[in-house]
């Protein structure tokens, strides 16, 4: 073997194993940056987009600071001819039983958002029921709006504010 050729293999030699340890030294730095972008308090530091997208949705609109108002909600039930003995007509709030009409009127407090259907399963003739009154903040179920429903669930409407 000549020189050229014990330098060059010496030299290879440590060059491979300079580019070892880069790499490992690379894999080592890998992990310990991740490591620190678990830590969100030091992961605004480390990272220029997180300081640019601001703080997160659930920080900005937390559950304590929404505001719900009740609303009162008066229904009215509407038939000619019905029968109590017939069946019963029941108000779901949520998909809960809410109340149930016996006098042909029902008063509920509902909130922003809340889902209000008529249940008439069982019932043989159609029913109706028409939104009489409503609180001013209410925009709907409007004043006079109707739902007419037969041995069905039927949606008299979402809840929502002006």
């Amino acid at each position: 073997m000549n020189d050229f050729e014990k330098w060059f293999s010496k030299s290879t030699r440590r060059f491979e194993k300079a580019l070892l340890k880069l790499g490992i030294g690379l894999i080592l730095l890998l992990f310990l940056s991740q490591y620190l972008m678990s830590h969100d308090s030091l992961k605004g530091m480390l990272n220029y987009m997180v300081r640019l997208e601001g703080p997160k949705v659930e920080e900005v609109f937390a559950p304590e600071t929404t505001i719900t108002r009740d609303l009162r909600l008066e229904l009215e039930l509407v038939l000619e001819g019905w029968d109590l003995g017939q069946g019963s007509v029941v108000v779901l709030v949520n998909q809960e039983e809410r109340a149930t009409f016996k006098e042909g009127r029902v008063h509920l407090v509902v909130r922003e958002g809340d889902m209000i259907e008529i249940d008439s399963f069982g019932l043989k003739d159609a029913v109706t029921v028409r939104v009489i009154s409503a609180s001013p903040l209410l925009r709907t179920p409007l004043v006079g709006h109707s739902v007419t429903t037969h041995d069905t669930n039927e949606l008299l409407g979402w809840v929502t504010l002006e």
